[in-house]
């Protein structure tokens, strides 16, 4: 399941590079309300999954790249908050990306708050 079309739907998305080398990624999310994860998660109370938080960001960062990468280590997930979708409320993703490293630092916010921040290792899909 690919969690952009399944679960989000793109509003925006910018993608820029620094003379170092980093790629950053900006990305405003609508939530698919209809979507099979949110009836499963929980119903009548949707919450987006932690879970799928994280392979959002991957999707994300493959995009902003142009490649295919798979996460090799997640080093740290800190969920601040739930995101309790609603129709008409974007769920904003900023992303960093090294790419010669393949370290990726990555902050969701909703409704004004961050919810969730991470830092990850990915690297091209093998």
């Amino acid at each position: 399941m690919k969690m952009l079309g399944d679960l989000f739907e793109k509003k925006e998305f910018v993608v820029t590079n620094d003379e170092a080398g980093s790629v950053h990624c900006s990305a405003s999310l609508m939530p698919v309300m209809d979507s099979p994860v949110l009836k499963a998660h929980f119903p009548g109370k949707p919450i987006v999954p932690g879970a799928c938080i994280l392979a959002t960001v991957a999707e994300l960062a493959d995009m902003a790249l142009g490649v295919r990468w798979q996460t090799r280590e997640v080093k740290s997930v800190k969920f601040i908050s739930l995101i309790e979708p609603e129709a008409g409320m974007p769920v904003l993703f900023d992303i960093v990306i090294d790419s010669p490293s393949g370290k990726v630092k990555a902050s969701v916010r909703y409704r004004d708050a961050v919810c969730c921040k991470m830092s990850m290792t990915m690297g091209e899909d093998i």
